[in-house]
């Protein structure tokens, strides 16, 4: 019986938020940036995504997420969700998948924001996120 991971999900829009002191990435990070697979897969510019496109967003991030997460070493122990369009919604959609697909797994969820709707995520959602103020330069 495998025992119970934890992994941290770090949710934000920059990702000079979450780097180390150093400003580097550790070995047991792995990097989520949502626009660089939207600037790869999608390849348009657009106001709001039509199904296929996000459909296809989605399979790749599904993908990817169960690539590292599943992985047998259990190499990464931080996942860096990076989007520059969060929203509480997608917040949430993110926590449940991941609650949903992954039930070996144990996620805390930090979330690093500029906005003040970011602070719904809390009263919305069963976990309790830790929930980071950050002042982007």
């Amino acid at each position: 019986m495998e025992e119970n991971r934890i992994i941290t999900v770090h949710l934000t829009r920059v990702y000079k938020n979450v780097i180390n002191k150093n400003k580097k990435k550790c070995k047991s990070d792995y990097v989520l940036n949502v626009d660089r697979i939207i600037k790869l897969k999608i390849c348009k510019d657009f106001v709001v995504m039509n199904r296929i496109q996000a459909f296809m967003l989605n399979y790749e991030i599904n993908k990817l997420l169960n690539k590292v997460i599943t992985i047998d070493n259990c190499k990464y122990t931080d996942i860096i969700y990076i989007n520059e369009n969060m929203s509480v919604s997608s917040v949430l959609n993110l926590i449940n998948l991941l609650d949903k697909t992954y039930k070996n797994v144990t996620f805390e969820y930090q979330i690093y924001h500029d906005d003040d709707d970011i602070n719904m995520v809390d009263s919305l959602s069963n976990h309790k996120p830790n929930i980071i103020k950050k002042a982007v330069n």
